[in-house]
């Protein structure tokens, strides 16, 4: 008897330990359902503060929908405004080819290598630079050559391709002339062919342009900051500052009668200028980036098409050629050949005589 009441107890045992395993596994369940509609009460109530932050807004516009509306339409033209800036930005970045004439031949840059050319065309000498090389001018009587790069200028001895100094500036340097008094000038100040300072001028932006003016002897200098300053070199301070365009100025030319031409290609305009900075007369032209004056009189353009167009100082159009694949970021005409001398982003540099006739191409790329 013992042993069956013994055995019906752990039967009963038995029992409550799966009815206790059952509660437990409901427990649980419970546990977990709750979990998950604190879940779901935590996105709704979520969802019901954006809900809230919405209506906010939306009361807000209801108050005060024209000046909402004010808003939207000003955000609209920043936006377009900045797209023209950075067109504009980006052709500027672009622009690492050059080419001149110097006294033994050419010179033509792409990249950070200057090639020295011989008349026919045949390289004498490559100058290796550390950066890239945004201008080029050339001093034969010194036999030196001078590199403007992206944070500065390098003063070369042609003869041997050696560097002599480099002098650190705040822009980069996209444009080198020689005074008439033989001071270099390149945006930032006066320089002796040392490569020291004599006179500090400060445009404020990259100058991509800087010109003589030949009635007034006065120093002109356009900038990416779509200003052109006009500066007598006696002081540090510019007697005039012309706000000349709506987007950066990509060239700037002297003509013999003392009128300024200038260039943007972000705007797509060619503007020229009397003596005293006033507005003579405007042409639409798509990118025109490089410009140089023809015969002393005529205005020539290399656009960002490839292409070279041949104006009279009013805008007549008098010819156009279709010379390069892609941009031309340099054009220098050259008197005693009658012929132009470019180029180009496509990488070559070519000479065209005045009918639009190919003389020559080097391929500047190549080693």
């Amino acid at each position: 008897q013992f042993i069956e009441y013994q055995a019906s107890q752990m039967k009963k045992l038995k029992r409550l330990e799966r009815a206790f395993n059952e509660q437990n596994s409901t427990i649980t369940n419970l546990l977990q359902l709750i979990e998950e509609q604190n879940g779901k009460i935590q996105n709704l109530q979520n969802a019901l503060n954006k809900a809230n932050s919405f209506q906010r807004e939306l009361e807000a516009v209801m108050k005060n929908p024209k000046k909402e509306l004010k808003e939207v339409a000003e955000a609209k033209t920043f936006v377009k405004q900045m797209k023209k800036a950075f067109q504009g930005v980006q052709w500027n970045l672009l622009s690492n080819a050059f080419a001149t004439e110097t006294l033994k031949g050419f010179a033509v840059s792409y990249s950070n290598e200057v090639k020295l050319l011989s008349p026919n065309f045949m390289i004498t000498g490559v100058l290796k630079s550390g950066d890239k090389v945004r201008s080029l001018l050339d001093l034969p009587d010194n036999g030196l050559m001078i590199t403007g790069e992206d944070n500065g200028f390098r003063i070369w001895d042609a003869e041997t391709q050696n560097i002599k100094k480099f002098v650190k500036e705040r822009y980069s340097i996209q444009k080198l002339i020689v005074l008439p008094n033989g001071m270099i000038a390149n945006g930032h100040g006066l320089y002796d062919i040392s490569g020291k300072r004599h006179l500090h001028l400060e445009h404020g932006s990259i100058v991509k342009g800087i010109e003589v003016n030949q009635a007034t002897g006065y120093l002109w200098t356009a900038g990416s900051d779509h200003k052109i300053k006009v500066w007598d070199l006696k002081t540090t301070s510019p007697i005039k500052t012309l706000s000349a365009h709506n987007g950066g100025i990509d060239a700037l030319k002297s003509l013999p009668n003392g009128n300024m031409v200038s260039a943007s290609c972000s705007e797509n305009i060619i503007k020229v200028w009397d003596k005293f900075g006033s507005l003579l007369t405007f042409y639409k032209q798509n990118c025109p980036h490089s410009i140089d004056i023809m015969n002393g009189e005529d205005i020539i353009v290399g656009t960002s098409e490839g292409k070279v167009h041949i104006f009279s100082e009013n805008f007549q159009k008098m010819q156009v050629f279709h010379i390069h694949n892609k941009g031309i970021v340099s054009i220098n005409y050259i008197d005693e050949m009658e012929s132009f001398l470019t180029a180009s982003e496509d990488g070559t540099t070519k000479l065209v005589d005045q009918e639009g006739n190919i003389v020559h191409t080097v391929n500047v790329e190549a080693p």
